[in-house]
């Protein structure tokens, strides 16, 4: 905060202040009796122009409820005040986790859906600060956890990039809240976990009740739902070689009695499987995982070229040897896509590929 923005809020306050000694002297002293030796410090700093008394919002940062108190009480309008970026002192007190501060704002009826310049509320504030404490007090308070900021995210969207369990914890222990949440490009935030690869985080949302009862209903917390990209949280964490959290996903379905064949059968908007996913971003560690899932490295739908000869096509040696060894390799290495290509044709147009070459002769390709 400037120090000239500090000089014109003391300003201001004088002005306040002696307007009220010399027209309200009977108020004055009712005051005076209600507030004691508080009112008499709070006065008196005000009026003292020398002294650089603050802003309420560095107040609220630094926690010092009482002086606060003082200051709302005196000037009751405070709570709406707003600094140069148009943040609220709810604002400031989250920002630095004073939660005692925060709920006497609250209670004191400050607007708890209030944004500032950024469209962030204090859940996105205190999200980003990694404050769970001050998380889960708005949420308790029912502060709106839908609402998008300017970048599109929702406070629950960011809880979902931070690899803090805690601030997740906090999010998920409000059975009220909305877990699919869509943001940037309708993006919810499974596929911000399943984008960092975030497991520890991935089994906090995945343990709580919320989850757990969607389970319950056969929606699979929307494992199916997709982005404008038509990304499942499965192709997201394919995509970007999440294989922790991929295995995560997968192996929660299995034991939720979800047919593997579904889920790994999603397909994008260009027509494309997990594995081929996997496959195209050359995440080895993703395509074993899939592999020992059951996916099909020879299955084809529409137009789809196999995975297995999609690897073929860019000459990734190990991916080959990894699905070939997954399964009986005679079925695989003759397979062929829609135009009669096999595994030989598709490889020796890769670059760089004499070594697969080698290879797939050696298993028998002609």
């Amino acid at each position: 905060m400037s120090n000239s923005y500090s000089i014109q809020r003391v300003a201001q306050a004088v002005s306040i202040t002696n307007h009220l000694h010399q027209n309200s002297t009977e108020t004055d002293s009712r005051k005076k009796k209600k507030h004691g030796k508080n009112y008499h410090v709070s006065l008196n700093m005000i009026k003292n122009s020398s002294v650089d008394y603050g802003s309420p919002f560095e107040i609220a940062r630094e926690g010092n409820l009482n002086l606060l108190k003082s200051y709302c009480e005196d000037f009751s309008g405070m709570l709406k005040e707003r600094d140069e970026y148009q943040a609220t002192v709810l604002h400031h007190a989250a920002a630095t986790n004073q939660i005692a501060v925060m709920q006497y704002v609250i209670e004191s009826g400050i607007e708890l859906n209030a944004t500032n310049k950024d469209g962030n509320t204090a859940l996105h504030v205190a999200t980003l600060q990694q404050h769970a404490e001050a998380v889960s007090l708005l949420l308790s308070n029912g502060i709106n956890d839908e609402i998008l900021n300017l970048e599109k995210h929702a406070g629950l969207h960011i809880a979902a990039r931070l690899n803090n369990t805690a601030v997740m914890a906090a999010y998920m222990e409000h059975t009220h809240i909305n877990i699919v949440v869509s943001g940037y490009r309708k993006k919810t935030p499974l596929h911000i976990i399943a984008e960092q690869d975030n497991l520890e985080v991935c089994e906090v949302f995945n343990n709580s009740v919320l989850v757990q009862d969607s389970f319950k209903k056969k929606n699979g917390f929307r494992l199916c739902a997709t982005d404008d990209d038509e990304l499942t949280p499965i192709h997201s964490a394919a995509r970007k070689g999440s294989h922790r959290v991929l295995n995560f996903f997968l192996t929660n379905c299995k034991n939720h009695g979800y047919p593997a064949e579904v889920v790994l059968g999603f397909i994008d908007e260009e027509n494309s499987t997990p594995l081929h996913a996997a496959i195209d971003g050359g995440h080895l560690k993703v395509v074993e995982v899939l592999l020992n899932h059951g996916a099909d490295p020879i299955a084809t739908k529409d137009d789809q070229v196999p995975p297995f000869l999609l690897a073929c096509s860019q000459g990734r040696l190990e991916m080959i040897q990894v699905i070939l060894s997954n399964r009986d390799s005679g079925e695989i290495i003759f397979c062929r896509d829609l135009y009669g290509q096999s595994c030989l044709h598709r490889c020796t147009q890769a670059i760089n590929s004499h070594q697969s070459v080698a290879y797939l002769t050696s298993q028998g390709a002609d």
